[in-house]
């Protein structure tokens, strides 16, 4: 029995509402894993913070001394579990608008087309967002953010001032404890300018998928 136009049609829009469901199952297994991944970080960090105070203690009192190596060291090592941290808060930021400015659009304008009614679908997203950056308890949710990327911020930089507090500029500095010094100050700025520039994606929602969808939509008409 040859195919007609509306069986075809129909074939054609559940092959997209499968593909578009199996899409945002897969971006929601995505970005959990990346929600884990920051788990892990802030559990390396405990027990880091954990091993150098024992090291550090065991150090000092055996040898009366600890080198600056262990300070700058232990600085850009959390420097760079920081920056690991926020790439995977990026890495959320991004998936949750891709559901919200992409996938959802999509997904309600297909029902719209096959039910005839207009049903709003996958709103967790926007309303995570807008219920934890937008609602009158958004200042408690800014610091609990802040908290949380702190675990491994603060002893970055602490330790770094630690290290500066601490350091005798009256003896004569090997070129690698300078090198190491420059890398440590220059990690730190970068996780300083990250972190706020990922708060501030998650604050607004990513319009840039917005934006991109309002620049598609004039030109598949005029291609159409």
């Amino acid at each position: 029995m040859p195919e007609t136009k509306s069986n075809l049609e129909e074939i054609g829009l559940k092959f997209e509402y499968d593909t578009l469901l199996e899409e945002y199952k897969a971006i929601r297994s995505e970005l959990q894993a990346h929600l884990t991944n920051q788990d892990q970080l802030v559990s390396y960090a405990m027990a880091l913070i954990a091993l150098l105070i024992t090291v550090g203690q065991y150090v000092t009192d055996k040898f009366g001394y600890v080198s600056p190596l262990v300070f700058l060291g232990a600085s850009v090592v959390f420097a760079s579990l920081s920056l690991m941290f926020i790439r995977y808060d990026t890495n959320v930021a991004v998936c949750s608008g891709y559901i919200t400015w992409i996938l959802k659009p999509r997904i309600e304008a297909l029902i719209v087309k096959t039910t005839k009614i207009q049903t709003p679908v996958l709103l967790w997203e926007s309303t995570n967002i807008r219920l934890r950056f937008h609602g009158r308890h958004a200042p408690i949710n800014y610091l609990l953010t802040g908290g949380r990327h702190s675990i491994l911020i603060i002893p970055s930089v602490g330790i770094l001032t630690a290290y500066l507090l601490t350091r005798d500029f009256s003896r004569p500095v090997q070129l690698w404890e300078n090198t190491i010094l420059g890398l440590s100050i220059i990690a730190n700025i970068i996780v300083c300018i990250s972190m706020f520039s990922t708060a501030i994606m998650f604050s607004v929602g990513n319009p840039k998928f917005e934006q991109e969808i309002k620049e598609q939509k004039p030109s598949k008409r005029k291609k159409s």
